[in-house]
């Protein structure tokens, strides 16, 4: 049951169900189960613990002078005639900080475009605080940071005392139709320290900066979520007679069915997305793309890749091929 929605998603409607209908409760029903009897979702460090361990001979050492004496394997002593010393790793609490773009572009497409498409703003707030509950639903501390575009770094942060106050922020979001406003109400202004942090998410669709910013790419654990239209890379919606501006560089003009039928807008938006994924996966990062009808299922899958052991890397889970049909 998806509180504040009046909808009820069963766990296979909500795999299917498209990322404009993700919730904090159905993220938790999807993945916070399988979260809690495999590796962490999330950065979580391991610290080794002063407490025995019998079942864990990989982390045995031998003895040094100072150890304390309830830490020595006797039974193992009395086999090997040697000191060891058996400790048993746990999972600490990771300081997760997710990194929210707070620009113009997320406010496409509008009314006028189409009316059917929610804002790219409605699904980056969807995801963001989806994710922030899950995190902290697992003990973490969690850290939402909003970026303006125009700073080098996030200045304000909302923080959160308890999983609860994610579902709040979450359900003034739906209130106010997932306003600019709705989701800077809470924020205090921070110093955004670079040395801190296990896990970092960055949220948006990368069109005020176009390139993964450097900083971001030297945090702990860089993982980048690009949100975009479905509109953004499919060309079949356009109108042939139309014309379209490019104001990326300088004023270009093109017609309708040049970009539908020509190929070099949608190739162009594939070369970006790689270059994207190449540069996160130098960094040992992850990426993703994701836009409003990728499947909840594909984000989950992504956070599970990321939550497991693997060299790093990137995965990316295909919602549109490079030719514009979204799936």
């Amino acid at each position: 049951m998806t509180e504040g929605t009046g909808q009820t998603l069963d766990h296979r409607e909500g795999q299917d169900a498209s990322l404009s209908a993700l919730t904090p409760q159905v993220m938790g029903d999807l993945l916070y189960p399988r979260a809690l009897y495999s590796p962490r979702l999330h950065g979580s460090h391991l610290m080794p613990l002063p407490r025995p361990s019998r079942s864990l001979p990989e982390s045995s050492r031998a003895y040094l002078p100072g150890d304390p004496p309830a830490m020595i394997d006797w039974r193992a002593y009395a086999r090997t005639d040697q000191l060891l010393i058996r400790e048993r790793r746990e999972e600490s609490s990771a300081l997760v900080r997710i990194i929210v773009e707070d620009t113009p572009t997320l406010d496409w497409p509008d009314v006028q475009i189409a009316v059917d498409a929610p804002r790219k703003r409605e699904i980056v707030a969807r995801v963001a605080i989806s994710l922030a509950y899950q995190h902290a639903r697992l003990g973490d501390r969690v850290e939402l940071w909003l970026w303006n575009g125009k700073d080098e770094l996030p200045s304000t942060m909302f923080s959160a005392r308890a999983p609860s106050d994610f579902l709040q922020l979450f359900r003034q979001g739906e209130i106010a139709q997932w306003s600019a406003e709705s989701f800077r109400e809470g924020v205090m202004t921070r110093i955004f320290r670079e040395d801190r942090g296990h896990v970092h998410y960055w949220i948006g669709d990368m069109l005020a900066q176009v390139r993964t910013p450097a900083w971001f790419m030297q945090l702990k654990k860089p993982c980048l979520l690009h949100i975009l239209s479905h509109l953004e890379v499919d060309v079949n919606w356009l109108d042939r007679d139309a014309n379209y501006f490019d104001a990326s560089v300088y004023t270009r003009e093109f017609r309708g069915r040049r970009l539908r039928n020509d190929e070099f807008y949608l190739d162009a938006i594939h070369s970006w997305c790689s270059s994207l994924e190449r540069t996160l996966k130098l960094q040992g990062g992850d990426y993703v793309r994701l836009t409003d009808r990728s499947s909840i299922s594909a984000l989950v899958q992504f956070l599970e890749h990321v939550s497991q052991p693997h060299p790093q890397g990137t995965v990316h889970v295909p919602v549109s091929n490079p030719k514009g049909t979204t799936s």
